[in-house]
């Protein structure tokens, strides 16, 4: 398959907003384990694919199962396409997103808990990169820093500082 085919086929499949992050697309195979090969049969090592590790399964499997772990919240990603309320503003749907944030720190204090931080992949990489509604990431990270806790903004996936923003 030429660079060009591949290139289209990506961009019919996964969309136009999904970035290239390279400049040569790597035209994957096959796949056994952890390695993965391409056209010509050069192996790479798959570390996109993080979440093997116990804790992190530990918290994905929290995700859909809070009663599996109590000491994780959950909240709905951002996005603009499926709103939590698709009558509002977009200001107006920041503050709601938010306001899920800051009922995620509340539940904590309702538990006795102490609140850690928010772990966040800052592009939404997973969720198919979505339209992040304005302002909610700095503004989910000062309401997280003001509750005393840290704000993580992973990249494993996105990349840091890919998205030029």
């Amino acid at each position: 398959m030429t660079t060009r085919a591949l290139l289209q086929r990506r961009e019919r499949l996964l969309g136009q907003r999904m970035p290239l992050f390279y400049s040569e697309p790597v035209h994957i195979v096959r796949g056994e384990g952890i390695w993965l090969y391409d056209a010509s049969g050069k192996q790479y090592m798959d570390l996109y694919n993080h979440g093997n590790s116990t804790e992190v399964r530990r918290m994905s499997d929290a995700r859909r199962d809070r009663e599996g772990n109590p000491e994780i919240r959950a909240i709905p990603y951002p996005q603009l396409y499926r709103p939590l309320d698709p009558s509002v503003s977009e200001a107006e749907l920041t503050e709601l997103y938010l306001g899920r944030v800051r009922e995620a720190i509340a539940d904590f204090r309702r538990h006795d808990m102490p609140f850690a931080g928010m772990f966040v992949c800052s592009l939404l990489v997973n969720e198919g990169l979505p339209d992040i509604p304005g302002g909610f990431m700095p503004r989910a990270a000062e309401i997280v820093r003001e509750a005393g806790g840290v704000f993580i903004a992973d990249e494993v996936q996105a990349g840091f500082c890919r998205s030029g923003r």
